[in-house]
């Protein structure tokens, strides 16, 4: 893994130096639009768990299901109000400090991380079942670390990954330089 993300990263730089943002004036509107539904649709099928049983498939119980439609409304009521009122103020960060507060101070029935991820992971204040950095490896599939052999073995996905994060990062880039009001700078 380790040289693969190395290599992506020198790939994605590669990228910058040589102007690979310019190639964003040939998306057009369509492609922009599918990048926004796609991503939309990843979103929306990862949260449709959450309001399922955890492995039985099956509707929450009322007053979970209700208390959590009723944080959704307080975060959505959130982000389309705020703005209105004042668009300087990140809306839809304060819309979930609001619903984590209405759970908190109405003791409402929701999960929370430790529900989800299991409490031993935030045993000790910290992230400990997280993997911890041991090192770089001496070698890849029994070669050595940076040999030919490695980079031909690391080379496609690293330019697989380098690729998508590079097309991902610039399509969200024109996502916002084309929500952003005409007078303020464009994105680099």
């Amino acid at each position: 893994v380790w040289p693969t993300v190395v290599l992506a990263a020198g790939l994605q730089a590669v990228a910058g130096l040589a102007g690979a943002g310019g190639l964003m004036k040939f998306v057009t509107a369509p492609v922009n639009a599918g990048f926004l539904n796609g991503l939309g649709l990843i979103l929306l099928s990862s949260q449709v768990g959450l309001f399922l049983e955890l492995g039985g498939g099956e509707l929450l119980p009322l007053p979970e299901l209700g208390a959590a439609a009723a944080l959704v409304a307080i975060t959505a009521g959130f982000t389309q109000l705020l703005p209105k009122i004042n668009p300087d103020l990140p809306a839809s960060l304060l819309g979930i400090v609001a619903a984590r507060q209405a759970a908190q101070a109405w003791h409402l029935p929701v999960r929370t991380l430790c529900d989800q991820a299991g409490a031993g992971v935030f045993s000790g204040g910290a992230l400990q079942s997280l993997p911890h950095f041991v090192g770089v490896p001496e070698t890849v599939a029994g070669s050595p670390l940076w040999s030919a052999d490695t980079l031909q073995i690391v080379a496609p996905a690293a330019a697989s990954i380098a690729t998508i994060s590079v097309f991902e990062i610039l399509l969200s880039s024109k996502v916002l330089d084309d929500a952003a009001p005409p007078s303020s700078a464009p994105s680099p």
